[in-house]
């Protein structure tokens, strides 16, 4: 579970809710901890690819046209948490390289990382739309199968309906989406026992909800 270590074991660990001064310090206390989430989100990316790759072979004999769309959906999403991640490297370097630290303030630089800390929690609500896609033609691929239990495409349905309720909430009504958030979190639990990476973006959607309730605050 590469994914939930880079989340709950680095970022959440050093966000400190309502605190930016002190979530500014934990990084830069951090920065081995915290580049090493960086590359295991990089790990996971490498594997995301190698799945959706799989996923199009497996389910290339349902239907083609399908596998080729609910492959690119992953690899679209993983295109943009991958960008994404640049976010939160600029965030890094904000904090702690010292060309930036001659130029800004101290107040002023812990202000700009958690610019870029917001971007990243966005650019992530867009990355799970193309994820919600992809899961979506998943199940209706496992569902018309036979060769897996139909079930299970229901389950991953479900999920992708969650997951894109609660990334278009976040640009469309952002003070429902705690709430949603939840509602996330109870759906990929369905899909994720049919999709094992689910299980990764659930656990990264739940972390992520911390951070964004500190960045509203501040």
């Amino acid at each position: 579970m590469l994914a939930p270590f880079a989340e709950f074991f680095v970022r959440q660990g050093l966000i400190v809710p309502g605190n930016v001064a002190a979530t500014a310090e934990n990084i830069v206390a951090s920065q081995s901890l915290f580049r090493a989430g960086f590359a295991t989100d990089l790990v996971v990316f490498v594997i995301e690819v190698a799945l959706a790759a799989v996923l199009n072979v497996l389910f290339r004999p349902v239907s083609r046209t399908l596998a080729l769309v609910m492959a690119f959906a992953r690899l679209a999403m993983v295109t943009i948490l991958g960008l994404n991640l640049l976010n939160m490297f600029t965030a890094l370097q904000l904090l702690t390289s010292p060309e930036y630290a001659t130029a800004f303030e101290k107040g002023q630089l812990q202000a700009l990382a958690f610019v870029f800390l917001n971007a990243q929690h966005f650019g992530y609500a867009l990355g799970m739309v193309f994820f919600g896609l992809h899961l979506g033609v998943l199940g209706y691929l496992v569902y018309r199968s036979g060769f897996l239990p139909r079930i299970l495409g229901i389950l991953m349905v479900v999920s992708a309906l969650g997951y894109l309720a609660d990334s278009f909430a976040k640009f469309l009504v952002p003070e429902s989406a705690d709430t949603l958030a939840m509602v996330v979190v109870v759906t990929a639990v369905m899909g994720a026992a049919a999709d094992p990476l689910a299980a990764d973006q659930r656990s990264e959607r739940r972390a992520l909800a911390p951070a964004c309730a500190c960045m509203a605050d501040s």
